[in-house]
């Protein structure tokens, strides 16, 4: 072994103090640089967990929203055409009683035109007839003075 060191012009001293110090070296970074380096790629390796399970989470909430979105929409959609339809049927009957109210309106209007001509013809008649009978009359008067 001593051979082997001359040969190689290795110091066993010197050798000891550099494991020494390599072991020093590897003790002081492993508990001042790896392992916080480690707890720090595991505090990341989490925080890419959580956003990749929250990007999954969003992307199933924006699904479920789409579907109830379209669901409402769909509902909206049917509702408004129900409505559209019942506000047809009641425009329709409204139009009827409309024009039912206006026939009604109509007929009566058209009695009491009808009652008024009437009652205008009999005031007509009963002019004539006192006109005639005035006429008459002083026609009677006039005969007489001219016999007399």
């Amino acid at each position: 072994m001593q051979e082997i060191s001359s040969v190689f012009g290795i110091e066993w001293k010197l050798l000891l103090v550099q494991i020494i110090n390599f072991c020093i070296l590897l003790f002081v970074l492993q508990r001042f640089l790896y392992k916080p380096l480690l707890k720090i790629i595991d505090e990341r390796k989490g925080l890419m967990e959580k956003g990749v399970e929250d990007a999954r989470s969003a992307k199933e909430s924006l699904e479920k929203a789409e579907i109830d979105g379209k669901e409402i929409h769909d509902k909206a959609k049917a509702e408004a055409r129900e409505f559209l339809s019942s506000s047809k049927t009641e425009a329709i009957k409204m139009k009827e009683r409309a024009l039912m109210d206006a026939e009604k309106e109509k007929e009566k209007l058209l009695k009491e035109a009808v009652e008024l001509g009437k009652r205008l013809e009999e005031e007509a008649i009963l002019r004539s007839k006192e006109s005639i009978a005035r006429m008459a009359t002083l026609a009677a008067e006039k005969i007489l003075r001219e016999k007399h």
